[in-house]
């Protein structure tokens, strides 16, 4: 028996947490599974372990991992891979899937299309564009980045986009911010490539506001519950549900093969 033990990232806000668990419920109405968990990496409760222990204890023998996570970076390829093998150990009987991110899709920079039109920019072609994502040690993610960039380039016609991060990596968001200050900018329209509310979109709020900048200086929502959200998540659960059959198969017929 399937079930989903979906893996957010985890804040101290509550709101961040509301946020999380309000689009997870709506992206498991579309899930032909009747057990479906959801927990956090860090901070907030359930973990892992705990979210993974209530679907055994509801008799569930094959867990699909749903990383709720918008790009490949650490969280994917070590936190998540770490505690699944330690609960392999502990719980030999239990078959493991693991999905992937979200990852890099048109639909998802359709949403930042949204936000920058809901925020009216007078003129993108002169505008100054700050494209701020979480960051990590990955080349990866910032390959990730710059892809995003240039589709959304594409997309709205625009000509000043400079991608920055918050952590991690460079370059870091205050020194774009401050470095576009300095130029004088018309305006400065700064994009969170972010899911929830968290430390992190509140960090930005506060930057944005102790600058003290007498030009336009906006901020576009974080990317949130919008329905691409949802879709897209849907879409990566049922895909890793696909992917469980097709190793269950692959399985049964090692095992056929062996015994003929």
């Amino acid at each position: 028996m399937k079930g989903v033990l979906y893996v957010s990232h985890g804040t101290r806000l509550k709101q961040g947490v509301k946020e999380a668990h309000n689009l997870i419920d709506k992206v498991k109405q579309h899930i032909p599974i009747p057990f479906q968990e959801t927990c956090f990496l860090e901070i907030t409760s359930p973990n892992i372990e705990n979210g993974f222990k209530r679907l055994i204890h509801k008799g569930v023998n094959h867990v699909i991992v749903i990383p709720v996570l918008l790009l490949s970076a650490g969280h994917f390829y070590h936190d998540i891979p770490k505690v699944i093998h330690q609960l392999k150990k502990r719980f030999a009987h239990i078959t493991i899937t693991l999905g992937r991110p979200l990852g890099v899709q048109y639909r998802l920079v359709e949403i930042l299309k949204e936000r920058i039109e809901a925020i009216s920019v007078s003129n993108p072609e002169s505008a100054q564009f700050i494209l701020v994502g979480r960051g990590s040690n990955y080349e990866e993610t910032k390959q990730d980045m710059n892809e995003i960039k240039s589709m959304l380039k594409s997309l709205m016609g625009m000509s000043n986009v400079n991608v920055c991060y918050l952590a991690a990596t460079e370059p870091k968001f205050e020194h774009i911010l401050k470095q576009a200050i300095h130029e004088k900018h018309q305006e400065i329209i700064v994009i969170p490539y972010l899911w929830f509310s968290g430390l992190l979109t509140h960090y930005i709020h506060k930057t944005l506001h102790d600058t003290g900048y007498k030009g336009t200086l906006k901020r576009c929502h974080h990317l949130g519950d919008h329905p691409n959200m949802i879709d897209a998540l849907r879409d990566r659960v049922l895909e890793t549900i696909q992917k469980a059959e097709k190793e269950k198969q692959s399985r049964k017929d090692k095992h056929h093969a062996i015994v003929t």
